[in-house]
């Protein structure tokens, strides 16, 4: 997916970074979300030895998959950090200064320490950087492939600085963006607010093709699913600042089964 996206965008290169946690000098317990569990000395490097020869090996395989035209020929680097890899990726970003952080998250069936809430969720809330999230069994592989894209909206002022981020990023791409506000009322206050969106990106936005929806009801993750179904949604975009639909609708263990519920990804901005 990063590379296909990169391709798109002009003078971009890809960094794939891996972090890894050896435990050897900190009393942080190692548990079931690290890969790697230690004892003395002499595992920690083995670990280091074999994380090296994983990611010379990944390194391998992409300019296999590139000379034979199965990636495009973008450039790429690769980095390992070892350390908590929440605080390693907050860390590294923040010095490098990406314009779009991916990453993979696994799917609704494994356990729950596997799940957003381990790292992705920790980038989501403390980092600025645009993020991607992709679960491990999404349907396609190539960010050319993505149609419909929900755009998740409460309304507000901050809601169309991250539009506009978004469409930074979407310009090459040919896409239909649907307006989305989740409502639990009636609340006729939002077909007004939202006659007056329509209105707005008619004027602003005039060759996107957008549709608009509103989805009421007390349950958010059906509401959300049947929405997706219907609509053949391949994206679900949000805004996180405060007072957004993310942080007022879903609480932190809502907002984990959403990102999975339907195996959809999810593109991350931040007003």
């Amino acid at each position: 997916m990063a590379f296909h996206f990169a391709a798109k965008m002009n003078d971009s290169e890809i960094t794939i970074m891996h972090t890894y946690f050896s435990g050897l000098y900190s009393s942080i317990p190692v548990g079931n979300a690290f890969n790697y569990e230690t004892t003395d000395e002499e595992t920690v490097i083995k670990i280091i030895k074999k994380v090296h020869a994983d990611i010379e090996g990944l390194s391998k395989q992409l300019k296999e998959k590139i000379k034979t035209g199965i990636l495009p020929s973008v450039p790429f680097s690769t980095i390992l950090k070892e350390g908590i890899p929440e605080e390693e990726i907050l860390k590294f970003s923040k010095d490098y200064e990406p314009s779009l952080i991916m990453m993979g998250t696994r799917g609704k069936n494994h356990k729950e320490l596997d799940l957003i809430g381990s790292v992705t969720a920790e980038i989501i809330d403390r980092s600025t950087v645009p993020l991607f999230a992709i679960p491990e069994d999404v349907q396609y592989k190539d960010f050319t492939k993505i149609k419909n894209i929900a755009y998740a909206t409460s309304f507000e002022q901050k809601d169309l600085i991250a539009f506009q981020k978004m469409m930074d990023f979407l310009s090459p791409f040919n896409v239909i963006i649907h307006f989305i506000h989740i409502s639990q009322d009636n609340d006729a206050w939002s077909e007004i607010k939202l006659a007056g969106i329509k209105e707005y990106f008619k004027k602003n936005y005039p060759t996107l093709e957008t549709e608009y929806h509103l989805i009421q009801g007390t349950d958010v993750l059906e509401g959300l699913d049947n929405f997706i179904a219907q609509n053949k949604i391949d994206v679900i975009a949000l805004n996180t600042h405060k007072r957004n639909i993310f942080s007022r609708l879903f609480n932190p263990s809502i907002a984990r089964k959403m990102i999975f519920h339907a195996k959809t990804p999810m593109l991350i901005f931040h007003a």
